[in-house]
């Protein structure tokens, strides 16, 4: 699947190389194609009511398990457009072999062209491939996206699982069996990640292409004036700002008497504090380049090279959604 190119490969060779069917309905308002393999022991599970309710209690479901029962299913589903393959999305559920809940690994891949519903520090480190996992089940639940700039070396790591684990007697127990790989690449980009929040440039020029592109709303501002903190552990303290230009989308947020944490908890590592740019930044004539929806560096100093970078990468927005 991975060695499709988005906009290059034809419809006819997508059809061609992959037993597809078109789907009856499409999400993206286009075309779409899938294809879904299914083991027969989820066959079996879903149509006997009988395997059912053996299988509802732990020592039935455990005498399944070493007779080899197991349920796997694998979905994928590709986007067209014009003719051209567009993006992928695959899903790829496996029994984890244990019967507590939630009682199975789901491992998902997608192609995407932004983040804008991601704004976690790791996806300005890595903005064209990122690698999540549920913090509820973090060793059962894997998601990857990757733009079609995503690095070939990285967006591989999400087709190359290792399934041999499936069929042992103690079966997989976590997705990090199956890809390795790519939680490595997680733990590399959280590392990374970890590194630049918490040293003395914690929100640097180069993170502003990713912003320009995904964030909705883009500011430029003035600070006004501010607060004093509001109690006397210093949590909290205001800012007003006026607005001197809308770089990108509107004014969807108050600009007076925002309130800002004065040393902000670490939302990776609970409880250790991180530098807060804002701190220094946010004083009386200082201009601010405010971003929408964004958990870090939501706010940063339009210096003279931040506008730079932030202005041509507007532009380079705009020439890709015009293309």
């Amino acid at each position: 699947m991975e060695r499709f190119e988005p906009g290059q490969t034809d419809r006819t060779e997508l059809v061609n190389s992959l037993n597809l069917q078109r789907l009856p309905s499409c999400r993206y308002g286009s075309e779409c194609l899938g294809e879904q393999v299914k083991s027969l022991s989820e066959f079996t599970f879903f149509y006997s009511t009988k395997l059912q309710g053996v299988l509802q209690n732990r020592i039935g479901y455990e005498i399944f398990h070493w007779l080899g029962f197991r349920v796997n299913d694998f979905y994928a589903e590709f986007e067209v457009r014009q003719k051209k393959f567009h993006s992928l999305d695959y899903r790829l559920l496996l029994d984890n072999n244990t019967y507590g809940y939630p009682g199975a690994m789901l491992i998902t891949a997608a192609t995407v062209y932004g983040y804008p519903d991601g704004p976690f520090a790791s996806e300005d480190e890595s903005p064209e491939y990122s690698v999540g996992r549920h913090f509820n089940f973090p060793e059962q639940n894997l998601s990857i996206l990757f733009t079609p700039m995503a690095p070939v070396t990285l967006v591989h790591h999400a087709f190359e699982p290792l399934l041999n684990c499936v069929w042992t007697l103690r079966g997989c127990r976590t997705t990090k069996q199956v890809l390795p790989a790519a939680w490595s690449d997680e733990e590399n980009i959280q590392h990374t990640t970890d590194v630049r929040l918490h040293s003395v440039n914690p929100c640097p020029d180069r993170i502003l292409p990713r912003r320009a592109r995904d964030t909705s709303d883009i500011l430029l501002v003035k600070v006004k004036d501010e607060g004093p903190e509001l109690d006397s552990a210093g949590t909290y303290r205001w800012v007003s700002y006026d607005l001197l230009r809308i770089l990108k989308g509107k004014v969807d947020r108050p600009l007076k008497h925002v309130l800002y944490p004065s040393a902000p908890d670490d939302l990776r590592k609970s409880g250790q504090k991180m530098p807060d740019s804002d701190i220094g930044l946010l004083r009386p004539g200082s201009r601010v380049l405010m971003f929408s929806n964004v958990y870090t560096c939501g706010e940063v100093a339009a210096t003279e090279s931040a506008m730079q970078v932030i202005q041509s990468a507007l532009a380079q927005v705009g020439q890709n959604s015009a293309n």
